[in-house]
């Protein structure tokens, strides 16, 4: 059995919870951030998070988290190279988040890669959300089958998006790009 090649359109998908905020409590403007990423945001929300960003009184973590959300509302209104400096910055802070929370980020932050065309670091970023135990491995293992799928690994990208549905089978964008995909078989000697 081998993989039939596949044809990948030359757009990114968007994921539904690809992009994760993180938790802030209270009452504050990181927490106004966190909100405003959860609800998809504005220009107000990343202007919160900014402004939040400027307290130096904000605990590491809330610090981190905040970077992590301001990155979700950048990448809504898709300033990408922005996001990913949000991201890199939460990353670099990764000891004041929990694991989860730090695979939350490596998955954000691969989906921004695969928008800027750096598949092999996309794919390190899906690698290491999946070390890290995020809660939602089927979008690392969606994102690691894009970035996949962009550098002509097909037979790879086809498993990831296998498992990625084997996680969640209600994952529809899995499906969608499986259907993408036929098997063919060939005869053992190869002919």
């Amino acid at each position: 059995m081998r993989l039939g090649t596949a044809i990948l359109l030359l757009s990114v998908c968007t994921v539904p919870g690809a992009n994760a905020a993180i938790s802030v409590p209270g009452s504050g403007l990181a927490h106004a951030c966190y909100a405003a990423a959860e609800r998809g945001g504005s220009l107000w929300g990343e202007d919160s998070c900014s402004t939040a960003l400027d307290d130096v009184g904000l605990s590491l973590h809330d610090r981190a988290a905040t970077y992590v959300n301001r990155g979700v509302l950048r990448t809504g209104l898709r300033h990408f190279e922005a996001a990913l400096t949000d991201y890199d910055h939460a990353i670099a802070m990764g000891e004041h988040l929990s694991p989860a929370d730090l695979g939350v980020t490596h998955v954000d932050r691969a989906s921004i890669l695969i928008s800027l065309g750096r598949y092999n670091d996309a794919i390190e970023d899906a690698n290491n959300a999946l070390r890290l135990g995020t809660p939602k491995p089927e979008v690392a293992y969606y994102d690691r089958a894009l970035a996949e799928d962009y550098l002509g690994n097909f037979k790879a990208a086809y498993y990831d998006y296998k498992q990625a549905l084997a996680l969640a089978p209600e994952f529809t964008p899995a499906a969608q790009q499986l259907k993408r995909y036929r098997i063919e078989s060939r005869p053992a000697n190869g002919s």
